[in-house]
């Protein structure tokens, strides 16, 4: 009730549709088992928490990608909707880490697409070496037999 409250209070200050939006996804399990929120309302509420702190701070990365990965929570997932969040993401103007770090989770989202090929070619961009991990765990997912 309090970040509810804030937002009613300050409906400018991105802070706390941010808090908000982590909130909902964050307690989504406890939420939905207290029946407080029906799923398909727990999400758009979520979504909304975080589209709007996006929009109020356009320049804040860490709420950026937040939104971009809430979409991974959505029952179900909406991938082609996250793809177009990072593909936006990837072409602002940012640093060559983050770049890579938005080309991770672009190649994760193309692979639950089943845009395989797409995929490798979006992990071959991916050098940074502290990524290396990270790109390897999606590399072996590629491998991995496709189950029918």
């Amino acid at each position: 009730p309090w970040l509810v409250s804030a937002v009613d209070l300050a409906p400018r200050e991105p802070l706390y549709h941010y808090h908000l939006g982590k909130l909902l996804l964050e307690g989504r399990d406890d939420f939905l088992t207290k029946a407080q929120f029906t799923r398909a309302g727990l999400d758009k509420s979520m979504l909304e928490a975080f589209a709007r702190a996006c929009e109020l701070a356009p320049d804040n990365w860490e709420y950026a990608l937040q939104y971009a990965k809430a979409y991974y929570v959505l029952d179900p997932p909406r991938w082609a909707e996250a793809l177009e969040r990072w593909q936006a993401l990837e072409n602002r103007p940012v640093s060559t880490a983050l770049r890579e770090l938005i080309r991770l989770h672009e190649a994760k989202v193309l692979i639950n697409l089943g845009r395989a090929d797409d995929a490798r070619a979006t992990l071959a961009r991916v050098t940074d070496p502290q990524l290396a991990a990270d790109k390897q765990t999606l590399l072996d997912e590629l491998a991995r037999p496709v189950a029918k």
